[in-house]
């Protein structure tokens, strides 16, 4: 089950100090001390999760009033649908009577689940679907929320291509006082009117907005810009077979520091970590995924374990987690506050 999935570390042992014995330390403390408490967040926070069908498809948990209700319409057609939707990405696939490669049918499951599109380019097919149990109104017509969705796409066009226009711009500087405070490499960021700027990308790797990280650390995104599903990309290879997916960049930078050969995305926010780790399993389904969670023991339900173990219940992914010292102070939550604290003096107890 994806919930016992979740209450192992599968990183393999580490022999760094910064994330010394993740595999071991991280599992037994998670077991034996958090996971009820979190699990009980989990379930206020996501109630959703707990309520989708366990049979699989691509590796995710489906809901059958949203993704395999689409589904079956899509394949009512006469084409035959993908194994897996991702909300928000538009996905090809066979059309009617075409063989296995073909590519002419297409589908897009709205974010908000309100309904999707789907069509055969080799028969003019274009259809919307109406999903009647989450349309937010009933005052709002389909010719209206044809609109509204036809809208934000267009927005989502025009912000991406300035995003990419600002940080073509944009200069290389390892100098920023963030990645000095850190202790990290400028990685993909460079520097645009004082903040550094970071490529917010989706699962096609498409630029879809940029993260502004200023000299005192506040972060804000391009206005209008697609931010859920996204990450960014912090190194390592697609074709890796381990994937990790964290928070923010600083974090990711320790992370990829530590394990060279993993591909390691940042989700940008706990909030984000659910839907960045079902974007990566719909296009890697056989991929290992480790949620490497943020560990915010001074907030209440602690909303880095929370967001991590949900992600992690969605997608049969496994957690990881920062194993800390007993002297390390409460305020360190995640994997680079630890490394930072042990460069800076810091001492395994």
């Amino acid at each position: 089950m994806a919930e016992a999935a979740c209450l192992s570390a599968s990183i393999p042992p580490i022999s760094n100090e910064p994330i010394k014995n993740v595999a071991s330390e991280a599992r037994s403390k998670w077991i034996g001390s958090s996971y009820q408490k979190n699990r009980e967040a989990v379930v206020h926070q996501y109630p959703w999760i707990f309520k989708l069908d366990r049979t699989k498809r691509g590796g995710i948990m489906m809901n059958h009033n949203t993704e395999l209700r689409f589904l079956n319409v899509i394949q009512n057609s006469g084409m035959t649908p993908p194994d897996y939707l991702t909300p928000g990405r538009f996905i090809r696939f066979p059309g009617v009577g075409k063989p296995v490669g073909n590519k002419s049918g297409w589908c897009i499951l709205f974010e908000d689940h309100t309904g999707g599109k789907y069509g055969d380019w080799s028969s003019d097919m274009n259809e919307f679907w109406w999903n009647t149990d989450a349309i937010p109104s009933p005052s709002l017509s389909r010719s209206s929320m044809i609109k509204h969705h036809e809208h934000t796409a267009n927005r989502h066009k025009k912000v991406a291509k300035k995003a990419c226009q600002i940080y073509a711009s944009a200069s290389v500087s390892s100098n920023h006082s963030y990645l000095k405070a850190k202790q990290i490499t400028s990685n993909t960021s460079r520097l645009y009117k004082g903040a550094l700027v970071l490529p917010v990308i989706d699962i096609d790797g498409q630029v879809t907005t940029l993260q502004f990280i200023s000299e005192d650390a506040k972060k804000i995104f391009l206005k209008g810009g697609k931010k859920k599903g996204c990450f960014i990309h912090i190194g390592g290879s697609f074709n890796s077979t381990i994937i990790i997916i964290c928070e923010g960049f600083a974090t990711g930078c320790t992370l990829m520091a530590d394990q060279p050969d993993r591909l390691v995305l940042a989700a940008l926010d706990c909030h984000n970590l659910l839907h960045v780790a079902i974007a990566v399993r719909s296009k890697y389904p056989a991929a290992e995924i480790i949620i490497a969670a943020d560990d915010d023991r001074l907030k209440p339900n602690n909303p880095g374990l929370t967001s991590a173990n949900a992600a992690a219940l969605a997608v049969d992914a496994s957690i990881a987690m920062p194993s800390w010292p007993d002297d390390a102070p409460k305020s360190l939550s995640d994997f680079n506050d630890l490394a930072v604290w042990l460069k800076n003096g810091g001492k395994w107890s």
